[in-house]
């Protein structure tokens, strides 16, 4: 059958302490079950069968019998299908405070139990019928007559005369319980691997193949329990809508046709127990596609499409988990974030998946409210079609767009001499969103929100608004708007020149790409340069653009008309030595007054040289002292996430997902270089995209030089922090379709000041001095007799927390030369297997 769109839907499976309902007779058991098969080989089948237990009846069988019949082919033989092994989990969600009937305690329990046997069909036939029946039902039931008496009946069909077919699927399992006065919104999550299409309907439930159960006047298998508007189900989608209106326990029975060329090749049916019940916790919810309403989108062959889907919970407080159905095999999706995550699903589809019918997954979402928890589930929609016209934004609304620029004669308009102001934080509320502006000072944004938007310049210090709008108020509309500009004028002019830069893979005796970013922070235009200084166990190779000048080991690149807030970059190669060296390369800024240089900024980049590391990774400065990675929290964190395309192809889109600790202000956000050129956006749950569209990055097979790149930021931790606490980041790296892949995890213990001169509270020989304190050019560190005979490993960082000088000892005491160590505050960590001691130094 044809499906032309898919509306979203939910499931809800809620789990409760009732006290309301009981199940009066405890033989009873039977909570529901249904029956699929999978074609093995030729003739071979596997037919499963599941039954749900509730927990306060009798055990489950330990086999069941399934009789497989034909009438055209005049074949009738039973099979008995023994349980798999490890079968009978427990399929209700329950806090660690609640026990169910399936432990003995109060709380409704239902246990899933699987059968399956291996069955060889004798023909083609387009008749096959697999039939198992079970007595009885759950006498909890309300809806029906004498349930405890009336057994269950289930059934799936096959016609296997034009070729091999293998049932759909369930992934979910079944809806159990449902919250009085609010929407349920119920998917089976059906997959069917052959790609057939899927018909859904509401049965009667049966007894036996001819027998229906007596329903209760007022039900029916249609209207199975109370509910206002009535219960209904979308034939298309597989959507059974339903608000129950009052307590009571029904029976829903699913068919599901499958249709391939528009004739009906098999059948399976899903029979289940339903409570409806009052309800305590709010259920958490999904978003649409990129956070809209949207559940369905068209998306072209050939082309990786991905999108995000947003978790959040009415009740605030409760912490979410995310998993997906995996229905769609060639795409990828996961979840991330805390305590409400985001999933990313991915899919490049191939000409062979153009159809008519949808590609459908669901997602799951599951909270953790006690004394009951709380899921949902959603399905998405995806058309592949080769007509481009079908493929439109994922928005049902209108964008907003707008212009930044430096308006020089504050006049509150755009002259035609004015420029452009690129990197501009604009923030939208109640969205909570934000994103920049481009390099032409444009930006654009389609709302997450139905309702009324206010649009915010974020101004840096020392800047001003000058257009007739500090602020718009904007109404979301079917059409798309511009015209929000805002032109800003600078209300002190000064120069500086900010300088950031990121090295790649720090591979041993290899050529590797360094990138210097640096960015006109001042507020005018500006002249300058850059001096950079490799390590001198490093040998420079090249750099684009050429150095403008080299004195020594050092390069000066020149800087020229660069506007405020724009970003330019220098690219170098350089060979690095051997491994287990610790290089150090060193950059300044000067910007040009009246034809004399002043030093603007400065960044020193340490690296240890390694043989062997991974290319996708994270760093963060201050590294922070001791194993705890203590900082203080006054410190803003610089974080630099470091990626390579290690695949077999090249990657025409990377963006990377990073979620803000809670600890830090994302105020306070702030770019401060990129290898190539991206867009980042923060999302209302703290999360931070860097999308690198078409950035064409070769594989390492190809050429590995080419094949790195990075984006860095700057953030400060928030102000009013109960310090101690640890702020930790991670991030998630896609490369177009493919499943992303997460860096590692670095932390900082914030704290208000460093404690030094620590010593171990188990030995009063465990200390650590450096004579003389302060010195000039040289030091001695002297240890106590707790790091006698023992290897210590000694470490000195700078007020930044960077690691300037490591060393291993098994004496008593060690030179400290200045080398190349600026004047300065430094701090040093001497531990071993004994003791752990931290202090600090200076250099005068």
């Amino acid at each position: 059958m044809k499906s032309t769109h898919t509306p979203a839907f939910i499931l809800v499976i809620f789990i409760f302490c009732i006290s309301s309902i009981s199940n009066p007779v405890k033989a009873s058991h039977n909570a529901g079950g249904e029956l699929t098969y999978r074609h093995l080989a030729g003739n071979h089948y596997m037919i499963q069968c599941t039954f749900y237990r509730d927990c306060f009846g009798i055990p489950a069988p330990t086999s069941i019998l399934c009789e497989v019949t034909s009438v055209s082919c005049a074949y009738s033989q039973g099979y008995t299908m023994p349980s798999i092994p490890g079968t009978g989990q427990e399929i209700t969600y329950l806090c660690p405070s609640a026990t169910s009937t399936c432990n003995g305690g109060t709380t409704p329990g239902i246990q899933k139990y699987q059968y399956e046997a291996e069955v060889v069909l004798p023909g083609q036939c387009a008749d096959w019928q697999f039939v198992v029946t079970d007595c009885c039902r759950n006498s909890a039931i309300t809806t029906i007559s004498t349930p405890g008496a009336e057994g269950i009946y289930l059934e799936a069909r096959l016609d296997n005369t034009t070729g091999d077919n293998s049932s759909p699927q369930f992934t979910h399992d079944p809806i159990l319980f449902s919250c009085i006065g609010q929407d349920i919104i119920f998917n089976n999550g059906l997959v069917d691997t052959d790609g057939d299409s899927l018909v859904y309907s509401l049965a009667p439930a049966r007894i036996d193949q001819n027998t229906n159960v007596t329903y209760l006047a007022g039900y029916s298998a249609l209207q199975p329990l109370s509910s206002v508007p009535q219960v209904s189900l979308d034939p298309t989608t597989g959507n059974l809508f339903m608000h129950p209106v009052s307590a009571e326990v029904g029976v829903i029975v699913y068919n599901i046709d499958e249709y391939r060329a528009g004739v009906l090749i098999g059948r399976v049916m899903r029979d289940v127990q339903m409570y409806s019940i009052t309800c305590s916790n709010q259920l958490p919810n999904l978003t649409g596609l990129n956070g809209t309403g949207q559940m369905s989108t068209y998306i072209l062959p050939g082309i990786s499409s991905c999108f995000h889907i947003f978790s959040y919970d009415p009740d605030g407080g409760d912490t979410l988990t995310m998993t997906w159905n995996a229905a769609i095999p060639q795409a990828s999706f996961s979840a991330m974030g805390n305590p409400y995550p985001t999933g990313t699903f991915c899919w490049t589809p191939t000409l062979n998946d153009v159809r008519v019918q949808p590609y459908v997954f669901t997602v799951t979402v599951l909270d953790n409210g006690c004394p009951t928890n709380g899921a949902a589930v959603y399905s998405y929609s995806l058309f592949v079609t080769l007509d481009s016209s079908l493929v439109t934004p994922i928005n049902p609304h209108g964008y907003f767009s707008g212009n930044v620029f430096y308006d020089l004669n504050s006049n509150g308009l755009k002259d035609t001499s004015e420029l452009n102001f690129p990197n501009q934080r604009i923030n939208v509320s109640p969205d909570g969103i934000s994103i920049y502006s481009n390099t032409l000072g444009n930006y654009l944004f389609y709302s997450l929100a139905n309702s009324q938007h206010q649009i915010d310049l974020q101004l840096h210090n020392a800047w001003n608004i000058t257009s007739a709008s500090p602020f718009y108020s904007v109404t979301d509309d079917s059409l798309d708007q511009t015209g929000f500009d805002f032109g800003i004028n600078a209300t002190n002019i000064y120069n500086q020149i900010e300088l950031n830069f990121a090295g790649g893979t720090p591979r041993c005796v290899d050529t590797v790409i360094y990138w210097l970013n640096y960015q006109n922070t001042g507020t005018k235009l500006s002249d300058g340069r850059v001096l950079f200084i490799p390590d001198q166990a490093c040998t420079f190779i090249s750099s684009t653009p050429a150095p403008d000048l080299i004195i020594g080991d050092s390069l000066f690149y020149n800087i020229l008309n660069l506007m405020p807030y724009a970003y330019n970059q220098i690219v170098l190669q350089v060979l690095l030595p051997a491994g287990g060296d610790t290089i150090i390369f060193n950059g300044t800024t000067e910007y040009d007054s009246s034809g004399i240089y002043y030093n603007s900024d400065t960044h020193t980049l340490l690296q240890a040289v390694r043989c062997s590391c991974d290319p996708n990774s994270k760093t963060v400065l201050p590294e922070g002292i001791t194993s705890d990675h203590l900082t203080l929290y006054t410190d803003p964190l610089s974080y630099t996430i470091y990626f390579q395309n290690t695949g077999t192809d090249t990657a025409f889109t990377v963006f990377i997902q990073d979620y803000i600790d809670a600890a830090l202000d994302l105020s306070t956000f702030h770019i401060t270089g990129s290898s190539h050129v991206m867009n980042p956006t923060i999302y209302p749950n703290r999360m931070v995209e860097f999308r690198f569209e078409n950035i064409l990055l070769p594989d390492s097979g190809t050429n590995e030089m080419e094949s790195h790149g990075f984006v860095q930021f700057e953030i400060f931790p928030k102000t009013n922090l109960s310090l101690p606490v640890v702020a930790e980041n991670v991030a998630n790296i896609f490369f177009d379709s493919n499943m992303p892949v997460a860096t590692n995890t670095v932390s900082n213990t914030l704290v208000s000041e460093f404690s030094v001169g620590i010593k171990n509270p188990m030995s009063k020989d465990a200390f650590a001095i450096v004579v003389p304190n302060p010195f000039h050019n040289e030091a001695e560190i002297i240890l106590g007799d707790s790091f006698k005979d023992s290897e210590s490993l000694i470490r000195v960082m700078n007020v930044l927390g960077e690691l300037v000088l490591s060393l291993t000892t098994r004496q008593t005491s060690e030179k400290i030369s200045r080398g190349k160590l600026s004047p300065g505050i430094y701090f040093y960590e001497v531990k071993n297997k004994n003791a752990n001691v931290v202090g600090k130094f200076i250099i005068d």
